[in-house]
Order: C-alpha cells, then structure tokens, then sequence
C-alpha cells in the first residue's frame, strides 16, 4: 500500500481527496507549482464566438472585457461551465471530455462550422483547440500570465500531474523514481510526461478530482 500522494493542486481543492486518503493512512501533498497574473488586452475586433479553456481564462478576460449579449459560449468542460453558469451566462457548448483535449477539439471544430472564434489565453497555452480551425478563423488574446515557482518536495508513491506547467515546475528541483506510480490529469499532460521520459499509468478522462477519486478507490 502507498503511503505518500502528492498532487499539482493547491490545499483548498483536495479536501475530499485528503478525506479519502487518510482513511486509508496515506498522506496527501498538495502543492501547485503555478502562479497567475492578469495582463492588460483590448478587444477591437468582432467575433461570433468565445472560447474559454479554464475557469482562470474567464476570470481574467472578464476583469477586462465584457461578454457581448450575441455572442455564443463555449467552454472545455464542467468546472468552467459552472463558474460561467454562476457569472449568470448562457453555454452554448460545453467539451465532454476534459481529460482529452483533442477529442474536444475535433468536437468544436464542427459545432463552430465557419463563424470567427476568441480564444482568451495564457501566454503559455498549448492552443490545443485552436490549432484545429483555419486561422482566419481564430482571434487570440493573452489574457494572464503563467508562473513557475518550484519547491522541493518529499518523496512519494504516487505523482498526480495536473498541467504540463505543473510536471515543468516539478522538475526543476524534484526526481521522480521508477518505482513511483504517475497519473496525469488528461492527454495533453500524458503526452508532455512521455516525451520527459516517464511511463504513465494512467491517465484520467475527465480532468477532475472526482475522476481521480474513482480510479483510487477503484486500484488501492
């Protein structure tokens, strides 16, 4: 039985992670390795869609820019559809599958037909969906900025990856050895892990910890 989990996330979103795992005597670490910061933007061009990619790109696109009344929503999954859902707006496409970017993008890329997409972004995204549509198509707009503060971590059974930026700010100052089980959090951190070099166990559908809760009850 592992006795350490550690995870890219911050204390205040793995509660009931931390629950489940004390009643089975393992010790959760949970340490995000990022930091975000608003950047200035302007928006002077019309679009017929928004595309939001997290919770994080909303909140800062909104700190700016409004949400025009005739514009459609789309957004990658459930935890950015609820927080646009408690802002009080309308969703017009949600992503079903989180955890798998690509499907998603496959997915948007014919709901969205021709019609010009926004895509408010981090200045590292990965632009996974919006690579997917003709560029005369796509507007995109750093909205925030992402940063890495690594710190040093203590040894664990089992690593949970929640962003490729996550497993970067891991690296710069932990190891991670052979014998360590790896979950990442959705194909687009899979892949970054295997080109690391590491094997992946397993990776989740649905980027969320509930998902993850399922697959630990289900394989501890």
């Amino acid at each position: 039985m592992p006795k350490r989990l550690f995870i890219s996330k911050s204390n205040s979103e793995c509660e009931y992670l931390n629950q489940f795992l004390a009643e089975k005597n393992i010790k959760l670490f949970s340490v995000s390795f990022l930091k975000f910061q608003g950047v200035k933007f302007n928006v002077d061009f019309n679009y017929d869609i928004i595309f939001f990619t997290s919770p994080r790109s909303v909140v800062f696109f909104k700190e700016c820019e409004k949400i025009p009344k005739n514009i459609k929503i789309a957004c990658t999954g459930s935890k950015t559809a609820e927080l646009l859902l408690q802002m009080g707006h309308e969703i017009d496409f949600i992503g079903r599958t989180s955890g798998n970017i690509e499907k998603i993008a496959d997915e948007f890329n014919i709901w969205s037909e021709n019609r010009t997409v926004l895509f408010p972004i981090s200045d590292i995204s990965l632009k996974t969906v919006s690579s997917k549509l003709n560029k005369s198509r796509v507007f995109e707009v750093i909205v925030y900025k992402t940063i890495i503060n690594s710190s040093k971590i203590i040894p664990c059974d089992i690593y949970v990856f929640t962003s490729p930026s996550n497993v970067d700010g891991f690296l710069q100052k932990n190891d991670i050895t052979n014998q360590s089980i790896i979950i990442a959090w959705g194909t687009s951190t899979e892949k970054y892990l295997v080109k690391k070099g590491f094997k992946v166990r397993h990776t989740l559908n649905d980027s969320s910890v509930n998902s993850l809760l399922k697959y630990l009850q289900n394989n501890l």
